[in-house]
C-alpha cells in the first residue's frame, strides 16, 4: 500500500501538484527487508524482537518501524528527506551494497 501511494502521490503527483507537495511529507516508507536491517543495526533496540521477513510484521510492529525510520531520517539526515526518499535512498544504495 506505501508503494502505491507514493507511486500516485509522490511520482505521480495525484490528485494534483499542490496537493501532492501538501501531503507527500506523510507518506511511509516502503521498507524491505535490507532496510529493516539497516534500521536495527542503527537501532537495535526500538523493536523486540524485529522482524527479519515482511511476513512478521504486524500493525503494532508497522507502526514500530515507521516511527523507526522518522527518527533515523532526523538522526541521520537531520529531517532533510521524507520518507518516501529514504525509500528510495536506502533501496538504491543498499542494493549496490549487495552486488
Amino acid at each position: 500500500f506505501d508503494v502505491v501511494l507514493s507511486v500516485a502521490i509522490y511520482y505521480c503527483h495525484l490528485p494534483n501538484c499542490e496537493k501532492s507537495r501538501q501531503i507527500s511529507g506523510w507518506l511511509n516508507a516502503a521498507v524491505d527487508t535490507k532496510m529493516m536491517a539497516l534500521l536495527k543495526r542503527h537501532y537495535p533496540e526500538a523493536i523486540t524482537p524485529w522482524p527479519t521477513t515482511i511476513k512478521q510484521v504486524n500493525n503494532s510492529t508497522y507502526i514500530r518501524i515507521q516511527e523507526t525510520v522518522r527518527k533515523f531520517i532526523n538522526d541521520e539526515h537531520d529531517n532533510g528527506i521524507t520518507p518516501v526518499q529514504f525509500d528510495d535512498i536506502y533501496f538504491e544504495a543498499l542494493k549496490r551494497k549487495e552486488a
